[in-house]
C-alpha cells in the first residue's frame, strides 16, 4: 500500500488537471463581435479633447505635456439613444504605451493612474440627474470629475502613455461607443528666468522704477524651474547699463559654489571641481542653491534717464550629451540662443530710473480665454469668457495647440512710475499676424471682467484712478500659427487743474510694455455621430429610402454636407437628411457615403449599406379547369421570369396516404433561374380554382418528392373562386425548375400505424429519478419508440417530456422529476403518420430518506478497531440500511457527500440485534498520532437516497509507536509512517506540472491564425 501512495497522488494530480481545463479552452476563440442597433437611452464617448493627443508630422511633434505641470481631462459625452439617460459613470485610465498598444496601467506618486466617477448620472444625489436624448453631457465639453465632484487631475512623468476614458451604464446602449483612448508624451524641462530689480536702503526690493540723483542699488536674480532635479552652472548674464555710471562688471556669473561632479565615464571614475550652481547643489544631503547677484550701484545722471538690463548669455549643463562615450556624464556650455530652456521670453529683464520722475507704464498680464457660446440664436448676451481655461500668461508661453474659435484677448497694465503721483491716460493695443497679415484692435476696458476704463495711478479728489486696468478684446482665430501681440500704451499725463492730458509725457521703459505668443490654432474635423436609414432594406421601384446623419463640431463651425453612393455619384442631397428612391440598378445593396466638412475645410466621413430587392409577381394565364397560379418572389436579383402550363393528371401515389389520387388539376412551373435563399426575401405561391372543384389538399411535387403546403377550408376570392396562399420558410431556396402543383379534391385515407411492439419497465432509482427501459421488437427503420411522462394524470395534454427514440439509439432514458409527484410513463410505436395504442406505468419519484435518525450512538475502541452502535428513532420499511462516515477533523453534510465512496462504511438494517441496537466495527488508523476523529451515522433508503448529515460525535484517537505490518515481511517504523510519501515521488510530481504546463501552451496557442475565426480545433 505504501508504494502506491505516490502513483495515486501522480494520477490525482494529473486527474485535477485535467479537469479543470474548460471544454471551451478546446476550441478556438473567435473574437468577431456582433452588434445590433438597439432602441433606448446610449451614453456614448464622442471626443477628449484635453490633453489633446501628441502627433509628430513631418518630424514636428505637437501636444506634447510638459512632465510636472497638472493636466485635467476633458471629454464631449453624450446620450447618443432615444430615451433618457438616468444612469452613467466614467473612468479614465493611464496606461504605460509599448509600441502603441496599452501596456500595464501606469502608476504616480498616490498609486495607479486611475480615476473613476460613480455620480455622474443617477437620480439620488448625483453630479446630474438625468440626460436627455440626443444632449451632451453639461451642454458640451466637460472636465471629469471625480466622485466626490473634485477634478480629476494628473501631474505627468516623463514617458508615453495611452489615455482610455470608459463610461459604463446599467443602461444597454452600443458597446461600441463606450470607450475612447489617445496617445500622449510627456517630456522633461528645465526653465531659467532672469530678472534685476531696485533696491532701497535697507536692501529690499522696489517695484518698478526709482527716481533722483543720488546712488541707487540693484540686484540680479536667476531661478531655475523644471520637471526634475537638475542644476544650471556658470550661469553667465550680461548687464547694460545706458544713461548713468556703473562701474560694475558687465558680465555676472550668478550662483552658489559647490564641488560637484563634472565628468563621469559611466566605469566608476568621477571628477569633481567647484561650479557656481543653480539648482540641485550635488551634495548629501541634497539641497538646492540659489542664483542671487552681488548688489551692484548706478549713479544718476544729473538729469535725465537711465536703464538697467540684463539678459542671459550662456549656461552650462552637466547630461549625456556630447560626451565622451555612451556610458559618460559630462559638461557642455549652452548658449542662451540655442533655445534649449523652455521659455526664453524670461531670459531679460529691463529696470530703469530718472533724476526727476520716470514715466513709465507696463504690461502685468496676458492672456487668451475661450469664449463659450450657450446658444448663437440668443445674441451676444450669451456669450462669456472662460476664465477658469486660460492659456498664457506673462513670462510664460502656449506650448498647446487650441482650437479655433473665439477667444477674449485679456491684459493687464499697471503704474510703473518712480513717483505714484502721475496720473495717466493709457490704451491697450493688440496685434494679430497670421502668415504676414496683421490686424490691430485697441481697447482700454474688459466688460467681461467688469471692468471700466480708468486712468493708471492713484486717485485724488479731483480725479478716479487705479494703479491697475484691464482691457480685452474678442477676435475669432481661424486654423494656422498666429502671433498674438499685447501692447500697453502711454498717451500722456494728466494735468488736474486743467484736466488736460500732457501728451509730450512718454513712456521711459518700452521694454515691459509688450508681450506676445506664438500660438497654434488646429481644427478639429466635424464627428459624424451617426448615419441611419429609415429601414435596413427596401423593393426597387416602390420605396424610399430615408438617410439621416447626425454630426456635430467642436469648434461650433457651421457644417455642410456632401452625399454620394459607392461609385462616388453625387445624390441630390445637401442638408443631413437625404431621401433616395430605390430603383433595380441598385440590387442587392446600395451604399450611401456622407461626407461633412466645417468652414475651415476639415471633413470626415462614414457610409451605411442598406439591401435592395426586386418584387416579382408572376401570374399564369388560360390554364384549364379555370385554375389560376401566382407566384411573388422578394429577392436580390434581376431578369426573372415564371413560366405556368397545364400538365396531364393521372393517379399518383403519396407516402403521407394509403392509396391513389388522381388530381383535379396538375400545373408546372418552370423559372428562367433560381437563387438560393441566401438571396430570396420572401416567396409565396397562390393557386385558385372554382369552389365546385372540392379541392381539399395542394401537393408540391419537386424532384420526385411531393409535399403538402395547402389543405381544409379554402379561402374565398371572388363569386365562385377559392383558393389557398402557401407562404414558403424564410430559409428555403427558391422554386426550383420542375416544380408541379397538384389539386387534389379526394380525402386523404391515413396509413395504417405500425406493427412493431414494444415493452418497457420503469425503476424508481435515487434523487427522485426514473429509468425507463423498453424493448422494441420489430422496429422498422423510420419508426420511433415514443416515451411520454405526464404528472398526475396518463394522457395530458402538456407532457413533463417526450423522447421519441430510433432503432439505433440506446434503449434506456432516465428523468429526473420531483420527489414525492407520481408520473404516468407511457410508451407507444409510432411511424411517420401515426402511433399504436400506448401502455402506461404509474410510479411515485423518491428523492429524499424518511425522516428517521440515528440515536444512542456510541463508539469505544475494540482493539484495532472501533464499536459503533446506534438505535433508529423510529421503523420505518422505507430505511434499507445505515452509513458510518469517519474523519480526522469535523465536517459538513456536503463533504460527507464527497466521502460516501471512501471513508464511509455501508451497514444493512439487518445488523441489528435482539435489543434494537445496531452495531458496526471500523478499523482504525495505524499512523503515530494524537487526534480527535469524528463520526457521523446516517440512514440510506431503498432506491439509494442518503440522508447525508453532519458529524456528530467523536472519539479520541491516540497511538504512539506504529507497529503494522505492510504485508511483505517487514514493520513500518515511526520514521516511515510519518513521511508517507517517498523521495522520487516529487520529481514524478514535478515532471507532471511541466507537462500539464506545455499542454496548456498548446492548447492556447492553437488557431492563432487570422483565418480560423470560425474553426473549432478537436482534440
Amino acid at each position: 500500500m505504501k508504494k502506491m501512495t505516490p502513483m495515486i497522488l501522480v494520477i490525482l494530480m494529473l486527474t485535477s488537471f485535467l479537469s479543470a481545463v474548460d471544454v471551451y479552452e478546446l476550441q478556438e476563440e473567435s473574437n468577431n463581435e456582433e452588434t445590433s442597433a438597439r432602441a433606448g437611452a446610449d451614453p456614448e464617448m464622442v471626443y477628449i479633447t484635453s490633453p489633446r493627443e501628441t502627433t509628430t508630422v513631418d518630424g514636428e511633434t505637437t501636444n506634447e505635456l510638459l512632465a510636472g505641470d497638472d493636466v485635467n481631462f476633458k471629454a464631449w459625452i453624450r446620450n447618443g439613444g432615444d430615451a433618457d439617460l438616468t444612469n452613467m459613470q466614467y473612468q479614465v485610465n493611464i496606461y504605460i504605451d509599448q509600441n502603441g498598444q496599452r501596456g500595464p496601467i501606469a502608476t504616480g506618486a498616490n498609486g495607479d493612474l486611475s480615476w473613476e466617477n460613480n455620480k455622474a448620472i443617477c437620480a439620488n444625489n448625483c453630479q446630474t440627474a438625468t440626460l436627455a436624448a440626443g444632449d451632451f453631457l453639461n451642454g458640451g465639453e466637460s472636465t471629469l470629475m471625480n466622485t466626490d465632484g473634485t477634478d480629476m487631475e494628473w501631474t505627468p512623468s516623463t514617458g508615453k502613455y495611452i489615455i482610455v476614458i470608459t463610461l459604463t451604464s446599467q443602461v444597454l446602449g452600443d458597446p461600441g461607443n463606450d470607450e475612447m483612448s489617445i496617445s500622449v508624451t510627456v517630456r522633461d524641462y528645465f526653465d531659467l528666468d532672469v530678472s534685476v530689480t531696485w533696491l532701497d536702503a535697507t536692501g529690499n526690493p522696489i517695484p518698478g522704477s526709482v527716481e533722483g540723483v543720488n546712488p541707487v542699488d540693484f540686484q540680479i536674480t536667476a531661478s531655475l524651474s523644471g520637471s526634475s532635479a537638475l542644476n544650471v552652472r556658470t550661469t553667465s548674464v550680461a548687464v547694460t547699463v545706458t544713461g548713468g555710471t556703473y562701474t560694475g562688471p558687465n558680465l555676472v556669473i550668478l550662483g552658489e559654489q559647490f564641488n560637484v561632479a563634472t565628468n563621469d565615464d559611466g566605469l566608476g571614475n568621477v571628477t569633481t571641481s567647484d561650479r557656481f550652481v543653480i539648482g540641485d547643489n550635488g551634495q548629501t544631503p541634497p539641497g538646492l542653491a540659489s542664483g542671487v547677484s552681488d548688489v551692484y550701484t548706478v549713479t544718476p545722471p544729473s538729469d535725465g534717464e537711465y536703464i538697467v538690463s540684463v539678459a542671459l548669455e550662456s549656461y552650462v549643463l552637466y547630461d549625456g550629451q556630447s560626451c565622451a562615450t555612451e556610458l559618460s556624464v559630462c559638461e557642455r556650455t549652452v548658449a542662451e540662443s540655442d533655445n534649449e530652456d523652455e521659455y526664453m521670453s524670461n531670459n531679460y529683464d529691463t529696470i530703469g530710473g530718472s533724476a526727476t520722475t520716470f514715466h513709465d507704464i507696463a504690461l502685468s498680464n496676458f492672456f487668451l480665454a475661450p469664449v463659450m457660446e450657450s446658444d448663437e440664436d440668443e445674441g451676444d448676451e450669451n456669450e462669456q469668457s472662460n476664465q477658469q481655461d486660460s492659456y498664457g500668461g506673462l513670462g510664460g508661453e502656449i506650448t498647446q495647440s487650441l482650437s479655433p474659435g473665439i477667444y477674449n484677448l485679456v491684459a493687464e497694465a499697471f503704474h510703473a512710475s518712480s513717483s505714484t503721483t502721475p496720473i495717466y491716460e493709457w490704451n491697450m493695443v493688440f496685434t494679430i499676424t497670421l502668415d504676414g497679415v496683421s490686424t490691430t484692435i485697441e481697447a482700454v476696458d474688459c466688460p467681461e471682467l467688469n471692468y471700466n476704463y480708468m486712468y493708471l495711478g492713484v486717485s485724488t479728489d479731483k480725479t478716479d484712478a487705479e494703479p491697475i486696468g484691464t482691457a480685452c478684446v474678442s477676435h475669432e482665430f481661424g486654423q494656422g500659427d498666429y502671433i498674438i501681440d499685447a501692447t500697453v500704451v502711454l498717451n500722456g499725463s494728466l494735468n488736474e487743474e486743467t484736466s488736460v492730458v500732457d501728451t509730450k509725457t512718454s513712456d521711459m521703459s518700452l521694454s515691459n510694455n509688450g508681450y506676445d505668443f506664438d500660438v497654434n490654432f488646429i481644427n478639429y474635423a466635424p464627428q459624424i455621430l451617426s448615419l441611419k436609414s429609415s429601414s435596413d432594406s427596401g423593393i426597387a421601384d416602390q420605396d424610399t429610402m430615408t438617410f439621416i446623419a447626425e454630426a456635430f463640431d467642436i469648434e461650433g463651425d457651421e457644417m455642410t454636407y456632401v452625399w454620394t453612393d459607392r461609385d462616388g455619384n453625387n445624390i441630390d442631397c445637401e442638408e443631413s437628411i437625404c431621401e433616395v428612391d430605390l430603383r433595380s440598378t441598385m440590387v442587392p445593396t446600395y451604399r450611401v457615403v456622407v461626407t461633412v466638412a466645417d468652414t475651415t475645410g476639415a471633413s470626415t466621413f462614414t457610409s451605411i449599406d442598406v439591401g435592395v430587392s426586386n418584387k416579382l409577381m408572376e401570374s399564369s394565364s388560360g390554364l384549364a379547369n379555370d385554375v389560376q397560379v401566382v407566384y411573388d418572389l422578394t429577392y436580390k436579383g434581376s431578369g426573372l421570369t415564371v413560366d405556368f402550363a397545364d400538365m396531364e393528371t393521372s393517379a399518383m401515389t403519396v407516402s403521407q396516404c394509403a392509396g391513389e389520387y388522381t388530381p383535379f388539376a396538375s400545373v408546372s412551373m418552370t423559372p428562367s433561374t433560381t437563387f438560393d435563399s441566401s438571396a430570396v426575401e420572401s416567396q409565396s405561391l397562390t393557386v385558385h380554382f372554382p369552389d365546385t372543384a372540392g379541392v381539399l389538399y395542394v401537393w408540391l411535387e419537386l424532384n420526385g418528392i411531393v409535399t403538402e403546403i395547402a389543405s381544409g377550408q379554402a379561402d374565398e376570392v371572388s363569386a365562385g373562386i377559392v383558393g389557398y396562399t402557401y407562404e414558403f420558410p424564410s430559409s428555403a431556396d427558391m422554386l426550383a425548375q420542375g416544380a408541379v402543383l397538384h389539386l387534389i379534391n379526394e380525402e386523404c385515407q391515413l396509413p395504417d400505424p405500425p406493427s412493431s411492439t414494444v415493452s418497457f419497465t420503469v425503476t424508481e432509482l435515487a434523487g427522485a429519478e426514473l429509468s425507463i427501459a423498453y424493448t422494441a421488437t420489430g422496429q422498422l427503420t423510420g419508426e420511433t419508440v415514443r416515451i411520454t411522462v405526464c404528472a398526475a394524470q396518463a394522457d395530458c395534454e402538456t407532457p413533463e417530456v417526450v423522447y421519441d427514440r430510433v432503432e439505433t439509439d440506446n434503449p434506456s432514458v432516465t428523468y429526473k422529476g420531483t420527489h414525492g409527484v407520481e408520473y404516468h410513463v407511457s410508451t407507444q410505436m409510432c411511424n411517420e403518420f401515426a402511433c399504436a395504442a400506448a401502455t402506461t406505468i404509474a410510479k411515485t419519484a423518491d428523492g429524499e430518506v424518511a425522516g428517521i435518525t440515528a440515536t444512542d450512538v456510541t463508539i469505544a475502541n475494540s482493539g484495532e478497531t472501533w464499536a459503533v452502535t446506534w438505535k433508529e428513532s423510529s421503523v420505518d420499511a422505507d430505511i434499507a440500511g445505515w452509513y458510518v462516515c469517519w474523519n480526522k477533523g469535523e465536517f459538513s453534510a456536503t463533504q460527507m457527500e464527497l466521502m460516501i465512496d471512501s471513508s464511509c462504511k455501508m451497514v444493512e438494517q439487518a445488523a441489528s440485534d435482539s435489543t434494537g441496537m445496531i452495531q458496526t466495527t471500523i478499523d482504525q488508523y495505524t499512523t503515530v498520532e494524537t487526534t480527535q476523529v469524528h463520526f457521523a451515522v446516517v440512514p440510506y433508503d431503498v432506491v439509494g437516497n442518503v440522508a447525508y448529515g453532519a458529524s456528530t460525535d467523536s472519539i479520541l484517537y491516540d497511538r504512539q509507536v506504529d507497529n503494522t505490518d505492510t504485508g511483505d515481511g517487514t514493520i513500518t517504523t515511526d520514521d516511515e509512517a510519518s513521511s508517507g510519501v517517498p523521495t522520487w515521488t516529487w520529481g514524478v510530481i514535478g515532471a507532471v506540472v511541466v507537462v500539464a504546463f506545455i499542454v496548456g501552451a498548446f492548447i492556447l496557442s492553437r488557431g492563432d491564425g487570422d483565418d480560423d475565426d470560425d474553426k473549432e480545433w478537436d482534440y
